[in-house]
């Protein structure tokens, strides 16, 4: 797809569109359908970031128009769910009383991957604090020698270790090694750890198909192989690629971005599933706290905290977690490299919480409403710049220039949406996944809020002429034939061109206008006369 957009000269200055459906997980009640297709998210993340928009799809009617607005917005990843445009951010888990994997002592735990760190650590972990007694190593052949010295360590902590053979994406090498599991100790728990394919200087580094097949072969022959199961866990082990991509191993990141979207969709079954999109590790040698700050803005975590993040995690009601360290003064700054989606983690010094508004709703709506008409307009635009600077990590809403375009002062489709939460939180108002990018600049987008709330908090016949006045002005512009189009719609909307009141959607006439801009208003005329 990339090869063929780019080699095209028919698409120059255009981007891709790769819409798919049940790929994420965007909304409560959404379910997984594809885990697959999830697996394209996380390529995609890594090899056309810049050029292609990621767009996950419902069926209701009102989305493909919502799919369109968004993609001239500018976004470019993002779900959208009847009709409204949702944009993925990471937050910080809420906390939670935990109280450990409950695995029963008796139950075997099935450990995939055990000769890689990620396994031979949980394994560990499992047998040293969370007692489990029986545990049934998988590894190939060739891994062997590591796999054997952790059973004898596993035995030396009271553990019974059985060692197999057996590549979990061999679908029959697996059926055979589960169907051997004794009927005493029955299997209760699966940890699938894929370990990366070692090229050894022979090869490319990144091999998207040996990534993929110990990775999501091996994940997926599990999961069907024991749904039938009464397991009481199912944890993957993954990687942050797949939220932020790794254009260096872009297999990486598809196979991480499948496990996420595989617990999801067990979850959605009514099966355990946890998958863990851990950020990096410090090398074995380093202690606890050596971690260095990296380019992408995290923190490489000690195994001792990696563990403890691990334990908490086995005991959460989340389906999918990513377990990392942020370099939050990176994030702050906005250095170069700093992937997007940490920006939701950054916690307002001055505040002690992640950013936002110290006031919200009515609170703030009465404030600026109250003010004399002469300072109302430059408190809606301060309101806006102090969004922008807290999102943007500035000490001082000065620093933001009123008059800057939105993306000239370093605003993406993530930093947008954070704006645009604060500023939904501050009014009251429902505004649009879209809100910043459909205005040019703070000035303008502060004139538009205060517009907003004057229509939600006061209308009157005057308010009502001066909006007459300003359709008046705007038409002017247009020519005969289109004038006539406007004057059809606004006599449908005052009455006077439906057979059935009930058919004129007035609601949803306010609404579409009240967060339109100038050029979105002339094309929902248009449309009016179409429907």
């Amino acid at each position: 797809l990339l090869r063929e957009h780019g080699a095209d000269r028919r698409f120059e200055g255009t981007r891709p569109v790769v819409v798919t459906r049940g790929a994420v997980l965007a909304e409560p009640g959404d379910r997984v359908a594809d885990p697959a297709a999830a697996a394209l998210w996380g390529l995609l993340r890594s090899t056309g970031r810049e050029r292609i928009v990621l767009a996950d799809l419902d069926d209701h009617e009102a989305s493909p128009q919502a799919l369109a607005a968004a993609v001239d917005a500018g976004l470019t990843e993002f779900a959208v769910r009847a009709g409204q445009v949702l944009v993925p951010v990471l937050g910080r888990a809420p906390a939670v009383g935990v109280d450990g994997p409950g695995l029963p002592a008796d139950g075997t735990v099935l450990v995939t991957g055990a000769a890689g760190r990620l396994g031979a650590a949980t394994a560990r972990r499992l047998v040293a604090v969370h007692g489990v007694r029986r545990l049934l190593l998988a590894d190939p052949g060739p891994t062997a020698p590591a796999t054997a010295a952790l059973a004898e360590e596993l035995a030396g902590l009271g553990a019974a270790v059985t060692l197999a053979d057996c590549d979990a994406a061999d679908r029959d090498a697996l059926a055979v090694l589960l169907a051997a599991v004794p009927a005493e100790h029955p299997l209760r728990a699966v940890v699938h750890a894929p370990r990366a394919p070692r090229t050894d200087g022979a090869g490319p580094a990144d091999d998207t198909e040996a990534e993929l097949r110990p990775t999501v072969d091996a994940a997926w022959h599990l999961h069907e192989l024991t749904r039938d199961l009464d397991l009481a866990a199912f944890v993957l082990h993954g990687s942050w690629a797949g939220r932020a991509g790794d254009p260096d191993r872009a297999g990486r990141a598809a196979g991480a971005a499948f496990l996420d979207a595989l617990a999801q969709h067990r979850r959605a079954q009514g099966l355990p599933g946890l998958a863990l999109a851990w950020g990096p590790w410090a090398d074995a040698d380093a202690s606890p706290d050596a971690g260095d700050a990296r380019p992408d803005g995290l923190v490489a975590l000690g195994e001792p905290e990696a563990l403890a993040l691990l334990d908490e995690a086995l005991g959460r009601p989340e389906a999918a977690l990513v377990p990392l360290a942020v370099d939050t003064a990176a994030v702050r700054r906005g250095d170069p490299g700093v992937a997007p989606l940490l920006a939701g983690l950054v916690t307002d010094r001055r505040r002690g919480r992640p950013a936002g508004p110290a006031e919200a709703g009515p609170a703030v709506a009465a404030r600026l409403l109250d003010l004399p008409e002469d300072e109302q307009e430059q408190a809606f635009v301060d309101l806006v710049r102090a969004g922008a600077a807290a999102v943007l990590g500035h000490a001082d809403p000065e620093e933001i220039d009123p008059g800057t375009a939105f993306k000239d002062l370093g605003f993406d489709s993530l930093t947008a949406l954070a704006v645009r939460n604060r500023l939904r939180t501050a009014t009251g108002l429902a505004l649009p996944a879209t809100l910043v990018f459909s205005h040019p600049n703070p000035a303008a987008l502060g004139r538009h809020l205060r517009t907003l709330l004057r229509r939600e908090h006061t209308v009157s016949w005057d308010s009502v002429l001066g909006e007459i006045d300003r359709v008046e002005a705007m038409l002017a512009l247009l020519d005969e034939h289109d004038r006539a189009k406007a004057a059809q719609r606004l006599r449908e909307l005052a009455g006077g061109g439906a057979e059935n009141p009930e058919e004129r959607q007035v609601p949803a006439v306010h609404e579409e206008f009240g967060s339109a801009t100038d050029e979105e208003m002339f094309d929902f005329i248009d449309r009016g006369t179409d429907r």
